[in-house]
């Protein structure tokens, strides 16, 4: 279900982002995909990967820190075209 919002969030968009609470203590799931940019090498900074268009990683920390870090990284990062 998630997959399918984030595929949904990106036809308008450069990139749709879900972020989601995990079972785990100051752990955040990320997902993201995009039609027209790269996501894995900005995912591996993160120790996550997946394919080009579609991945994901899982942030750690306080949920309103690191997922405003992770924004302000993901507006700075020069994302390769696919």
């Amino acid at each position: 279900m998630l997959n399918q919002l984030a595929n949904t969030l990106k036809r308008d968009a450069d990139i749709g982002i879900i972020f989601r609470e995990t079972d785990s203590y100051e752990r955040i799931g990320v997902s993201m995909r995009s039609n027209k940019l790269i996501l894995d090498e900005f995912a591996s900074i993160y120790g996550g990967g997946g394919h080009p268009q579609a991945s994901g990683l899982i942030l750690k920390g306080k949920k309103d820190k690191v997922i405003s870090d992770f924004i302000e990284e993901l507006q700075d990062y020069n994302f390769k075209e696919n």
